[in-house]
């Protein structure tokens, strides 16, 4: 079930753009959206494990997540560095929600209305700085314990 949940958030926030996304910030959307539930809730939304990697938190179930999904679209193109850009945007008009909940919902927005719009500089500045993340070494599991409610 985390693979399905942590798709329908990665979906959502893709939906919410006006245009495409980044695979980096709509990852550490998704990790600000775990923040916010643990820290309201006591528990993430996804239920994926992240551990401390290049451009702070990452896990592998966001590659199976966005697998196969119909609704998006997936364009990849070159940085101004030469690195390959993995863009996403909806493929559909429109997406049904399956999985989530409506205090789920409600945090996915205000993490899209705080955030969705941010640059990424701005967003990862923040993400190095949640508790979670915070002394968490290099390939290490980052614990959502460490977030006080």
């Amino acid at each position: 079930m985390p693979v399905e949940k942590l798709r329908e958030v990665l979906v959502y926030f893709i939906f919410k753009r006006k245009g495409s996304i980044g695979r980096t910030k709509l990852l550490k959307l998704a990790y600000l959206a775990d923040v916010e539930a643990f820290r309201h809730v006591g528990q993430t939304i996804t239920g994926v494990d992240y551990i401390s990697y290049d451009y702070g938190p990452w896990t592998p179930d966001f590659y199976l997540a966005l697998e196969g999904v119909e609704e998006i679209r997936e364009k990849i193109g070159l940085t101004s560095f030469g690195d390959i850009r993995y863009d996403y945007a909806g493929a559909v008009p429109e997406y049904r929600v399956q999985h989530l909940s409506k205090d789920e919902l409600r945090i996915l927005e205000q993490v899209n209305s705080e955030w969705g719009n941010a640059s990424l500089r701005r967003i990862l500045d923040y993400v190095y700085s949640t508790p979670p993340f915070v002394n968490t070494g290099f390939g290490e599991r980052i614990d959502f314990s460490k977030i006080k409610a």
